[in-house]
């Protein structure tokens, strides 16, 4: 972590809008996560016919958000189950969205709460990533190409999926996914995140094929 004191850099009354609007951006992620998913539940239930990419525009269209990124929050939210969201309250979606692509998730989120107890506020998430992925040479997480739930499957809303038949598809998203840890590595984290996103892309159609 950096040895400075950001509370200096900015007033107190900037420091509380800004950690309002990252409280407001943080649960709205989430909310349009399990609001897209619960939709596409609830279509594959009621046999509707509606395809996936149809409720992502639709979601979209009522949030102002691409449909790569109304995907991308589902994926969060079908990864990280409830009870480990809740117990990290603190941290913003930066923060699982960089945990989601490290071996050991759950890692990289108490070290990003364990900020709070030297600084008064969470590990920064460029924090976390020079901890896990540069100094750490932090592997990717092995499982990219399955929904693997983090937390406790009972209280999560997607359950978790892993298609053994998907062989060809899987060892895709595993090769798409060791780029992500290299452009991470070079410092590229807007190609790496975009890579990433084609990852989780990758990973919803492997639920839609089942």
């Amino acid at each position: 972590m950096e040895n400075i004191s950001y509370s200096l850099l900015i007033p107190d009354k900037w420091q509380n809008e800004l950690i309002a609007i990252k409280e407001r951006a943080t649960q709205d992620a989430w909310a349009i996560g399990d609001i897209t998913n619960i939709l596409k539940g609830y279509h594959k239930e009621a046999k509707t016919g509606i395809l996936v990419r149809n409720i992502l525009s639709a979601v979209g269209a009522f949030v102002g958000k691409s449909a790569r990124t109304v995907r991308f929050y589902a994926s969060m939210a079908a990864v990280f189950a409830p009870d480990i969201i809740a117990r990290h309250e603190v941290l913003s979606h930066d923060h699982f969205r960089l945990a989601s692509q490290y071996a050991e998730p759950e890692k990289v989120l108490l070290y990003a709460v364990s900020g709070v107890d030297d600084y008064g506020r969470p590990a920064t998430v460029d924090d976390c990533y020079q901890e896990f992925f540069v100094l750490g040479g932090g592997e990717p997480r092995t499982a990219l190409a399955e929904y693997t739930v983090i937390g406790d499957k009972k209280n999560s809303i997607v359950a978790a999926i892993i298609d053994p038949t998907m062989e060809v598809l899987g060892r895709i998203v595993n090769v798409l996914s060791k780029l992500v840890k290299k452009f991470y590595e070079e410092g590229n984290e807007n190609t790496a995140d975009r890579l990433a996103s084609v990852v989780f892309e990758l990973r919803d159609v492997q639920k839609d094929l089942r």
